[in-house]
Formats: structure tokens, sequence, C-alpha cells
């Protein structure tokens, strides 16, 4: 048995090695002009160069903080089992990382159909409440949504390494980080399965570990596995005080816009104590008040609510019954969240997302 699990970390270690060659190579070839262009959606004020103060404009904070209503949901649920979708004159296609919809227009009747398309799947009045979820791209959709996606995980990377004091230094060089990220993988993957008690709650809580055991207890998530997605996304929250933790998840509340956690620190419009770009923050807000009971509008900065929005996607991606929870599930549960489902799905997860999971092993193990 331990001559399979070795050789299972040999063979993995030196797929992970290939594979920072091979991103590294793509990335030179990507400098050389190899970009995928992608037309801005009409409300893309929710990207800016800089750290905008989003709270100057109240539009902006009512779109982001709408959640999809019941029927929504299951029209929305019902519409992306027909994606991917593709005609003579229109393509479609939807990314789960960013639960947004791509759309490449390929000739003058694109509009006709895509308006008929969306009429017939009762899409037409959730393309016109939340439009920022649909964007018109100029390249094939597979491109521009591997590009997008992309991005996210690059912006996630950026903040994981600024959100707590234990971020690994900065000033490496590649070859340093991608030792790095070998060993950090390497001693995480070692210490997976150790803690038996996947799915319990955290001992001796603090006040925000108090609402992660809540929210895990409630949707069926392990809180350790909260807590850890936290500490990489605003992991200055697991420090503050009980009284600071008390204002921010207060129904109606959260995060000011000075705080560290208020915007993606790498440049992508994501937002809150658990970074949620705001499509997907649409899909899992409501998550507060149909799984955990309460009734007040959700905020995508307010803590409970944003955990208990990452509690319920967890859970769905995880592929986790009955609260069984192991090694796959957890895996499978963390590369959506942080990169999509299609790199854990193909098998073929990039060098940031090998990053950011062994980082994320790294914390989980340590609670």
């Amino acid at each position: 048995m331990n001559k399979v699990i070795v050789g299972a970390l040999v063979f993995l270690i030196l797929l992970i090695f290939i594979s920072v060659l091979f991103t590294s190579f793509l990335g030179g070839r990507n400098q050389q002009g190899q970009g995928v262009s992608v037309t801005p959606i009409p409300t893309q004020q929710f990207e800016s160069s800089g750290q905008k103060d989003f709270s100057a404009s109240q539009q902006v904070v009512e779109k982001i903080n709408k959640t999809f209503s019941s029927d929504e949901l299951e029209q929305v649920d019902a519409f992306n089992k027909k994606l991917p979708f593709s005609s003579d004159s229109l393509d479609i296609g939807y990314s789960d990382a960013l639960g947004q919809y791509f759309i490449q227009k390929k000739n003058p009747d694109a509009d006709q159909e895509l308006e008929e398309f969306l009429s017939e799947n009762n899409m037409l009045d959730l393309k016109n409440d939340f439009d920022y979820l649909f964007v018109t791209t100029n390249t094939s959709v597979a491109a521009a949504i591997l590009k997008a996606e992309n991005d996210f995980i690059k912006s996630e990377l950026d903040q994981s390494e600024e959100s707590t004091e234990s971020a690994a230094p900065k000033g490496k060089t590649d070859q340093e980080k991608n030792i790095l990220l070998l060993t950090e993988l390497t001693v995480a993957l070692q210490n997976l399965g150790k803690k038996t008690d996947l799915a319990g709650a955290i001992a001796n809580p603090t006040a925000i570990d108090e609402i992660f055991n809540e929210a895990g207890g409630k949707v069926g998530t392990p809180p350790k596995m909260l807590k850890a997605i936290m500490s990489i996304e605003c992991g200055r929250l697991l420090g503050a005080p009980p009284q600071e933790i008390a204002s921010y998840s207060a129904p109606g509340a959260g995060l000011p816009p000075s705080h560290f956690c208020y915007r993606n620190r790498g440049g992508y419009p994501a937002f809150g104590p658990m970074q949620f770009v705001p499509g997907t923050f649409a899909r899992y807000g409501s998550s507060v008040n149909r799984l955990g009971g309460y009734t007040h509008r959700p905020n995508i900065q307010n803590i409970r609510d944003s955990v208990y929005a990452a509690a319920e996607l967890f859970l769905l991606n995880s592929g986790a019954t009955g609260g069984n929870w192991g090694p796959e599930q957890i895996k499978r549960a963390y590369v959506c969240y942080a990169a999509g489902c299609r790199q854990y799905d193909t098998g073929r997860l990039g060098a940031d997302t090998q990053r950011l999971f062994a980082m994320f092993l790294e914390r989980y193990n340590s609670y």
C-alpha cells in the first residue's frame, strides 16, 4: 500500500513538473501576441484600473448583491443543461467558475436567434435583469472562456499572496517558486486524510469559527474547509476581533470599501470575504436564507452571507453524498471554486491552480 502511495506521489510530482514547463512555454508564446479578444459587457463598470470605491455607485452595489429567485434558479439550471449551444449564427458557452455566459455572434442573424433562443428557455427577462452575466466575444467561445478563467485564477493567486502575513516571500525566481510549489504540494498530499473527521466542527471556535460551524452544519460542508478557503481569500478576517466579526456579519452589513478584501487585489471583479464574482454570488447568495433560515437580503460583502454561499457551492461541486467527504470530494470542490470544474474534470490543473490547491491543503490540514 505504501509503495502505491509513494508511486502515485512521484507520478503526480512529475506531472506537475511537466505542466509547469509547458505552462511557462505557452506563457512565452502568449506574450508574443497570441491573445484572445473579449468585448466588454455593457455593465463593465465592475472592472476598473486601480482600487475604485464601489460604494460611490449605489447602482453597481445593488447589481452585485442581486440574487436569483427560486424560479430563476430553476430556469438557469435547465438552461445550462442545453449548453454549449452552436448554430450557423451563434455559439453560447457557460463558465461555472465565473457564473457567466459567453456568446459569439457569427453573422447579422445572430441577435434575432439569440433573443429567440433565450425566450424559448425563459432566460430573456433574466438577461435583462442580470446583463453582466452575458459576455460577447469576438473569438471562439471556448478560447474566450479559457482566457477569462485563467485571468480569474491569476487574480486569485495575487489576492492569496497578499491576504495574510504568512504569505510566501516575494522576489523569488520562477525556478524557486516552482520548487516551492512541488514541495508544498507533496507535503500537503502526504498529510491529507490524516484527519479523519472531515465534517467535524472546528474545536474551540473563535467568533468567526462559529460562523463556519453554523454554515457548515446547516449546509453539509466541512467547516474546516470554509476556514481554509477564507484563509486564502481574506485571511485577515481570521484574526479580527469578535466585535468586528459581529459588525461585518450582521444582516444587511458587510465589509466597508476601505477594507483590504472589499475588492480583489489582482484586478478581477471579485468581492468580499470569500472573493465571489457577481455571477456566482447571484446563484448561491440566497443560500443564507434558503438553507440558513434567515430572511434578509444577501450582501456579497457580508461574512455570514458569503460563507453560506461558499458552503453550498462547495457541496454541489464536490459530488459528496450523505455527508461523505473524502480527499477527491474536497479536491473537486476546491478546484471548481478556484478555477472551474473544467480543470478537474479534464485532469489538467494549471500551475497556478496547483499552487492554490497546495496552499488550500496546507491550511486545511492545519485546522
